[in-house]
Order: structure tokens, then sequence, then C-alpha cells
């Protein structure tokens, strides 16, 4: 922050994520910031890319500044992405699967600003999951609402007397599955680790 502020012509705004800033500059300053910037450390340099046609990616997302002056934020993708996700076949939690689903579907629902460009976000996932072996049923599972939460009173009269420990069990396909529905009646957590993970946890 101290080389934003000492800046002879500082940013209008500067978000930053790790080591990656979505900034505004008065487009006349925009070298002069960016030289100032690099002058601050020998050992830091820093590069930018400028908007084209009123459009920037940042991330994973692509905003563009509409005539009135509104961003316009959509889901961004370099030209190399494959669309390739964890496959429903690979064996694996099912509940890993169906996170996969949860989290591009949240991505869409909280990032896109247009309703027509949400649409066609949601459409890409679904038929991109589809080609990964996501089935119509799983896809409508996990991005089913969720049922309203128990308050914090609610929750710990209902769960009093039955959380009787938690157990960790590396996945089995076919098995884990049956298990966890034994472990959650008897009031004892589940959880499966990939079989990667339990390999590298027992070397």
């Amino acid at each position: 922050m101290f080389g934003i502020k000492s800046a002879p012509h500082p940013p209008v705004w500067w978000y930053r994520y790790v080591d990656d800033t979505f900034t505004k500059l008065k487009k006349a300053y925009a070298n002069d910031f960016t030289e100032h910037l690099n002058n601050l450390d020998p050992d830091i340099k820093f590069t930018f890319e400028k908007e084209e046609n009123r459009s920037l990616a940042f991330l994973d997302t692509l905003t563009t500044v509409q005539e009135d002056g509104s961003l316009r934020v959509k889901i961004y993708r370099k030209p190399t992405h494959t669309d390739q996700y964890l496959n429903f076949q690979s064996n694996n939690p099912l509940d890993h699967k169906l996170g996969v689903v949860r989290t591009l579907f949240h991505r869409a629902e909280t990032i896109i600003t247009d309703p027509q460009d949400k649409e066609d976000e949601k459409l890409h996932i679904t038929r991109a999951l589809r080609k990964c072996g996501y089935p119509t049923w799983a896809i409508e599972k996990a991005t089913a609402p969720k049922p309203q939460r128990l308050s914090n009173s609610n929750k710990t009269q209902n769960n009093k007397g039955t959380n009787r420990g938690f157990v960790t069990l590396p996945y089995m396909k076919g098995v884990s599955e049956g298990l966890r529905r034994i472990f959650t009646s008897h009031g004892i957590k589940k959880c499966s680790k990939c079989p990667s993970c339990a390999q590298r946890q027992n070397t």
C-alpha cells in the first residue's frame, strides 16, 4: 500500500487477490504508475494488461464497461480451457463429485451480472458435466435448493445426545456410501478420503 499512496497519480481503485490486482487508472497515467511501482524494489516487477474493447479478463472473470458506465461480469475461460472436470465414473466419493457441480453453479449464480449470461453459463456447465459422465440426477441433486438451516439453539437441541463420534476411512466405491448411512443412523459422522489421499497418509 505504501507504493500506491506515494504514487504521483494513484489509482482510482485497487483490488488485490494474492499477487493479481484489478485496478482503475486514469488512462494518461497508466505507464507512469507501473514504472513507479517497478522502481520501489529491484526484485519485484509488475506487469499490466490494458482493457481491450472496454473489456478486461481478471482471474476467471471478464468485466466489460457498458455504455452507461455499469459493469457486466461474465465467466472467463482461457482459449486452452478443456472443460475437463472430475469424471463421474472416477473412484472418488460422491460428495466430491457433487461438490464440483455445486461450485460451478454457485460461481455462475454469484459472479455473473446479466440474467441471460447466467442462463448461458449454466447451460455450458451442464453440457460440460454431461461430457464428464454426470447424470441428470446428480446435477439436479447438487443444484436443488438447500433446506432451511436450523438456528444454533435448535441445532444444539436436536443434536444433543446424538453426536457419538467421528470416523475417517479410505474411500471404497460402492461400500463407503452404505457405511456412511449406517454411521449416520447411529449419530457417527463419517469422512471418506479419496484413494490417493489415503495412500499418501499411509506412506
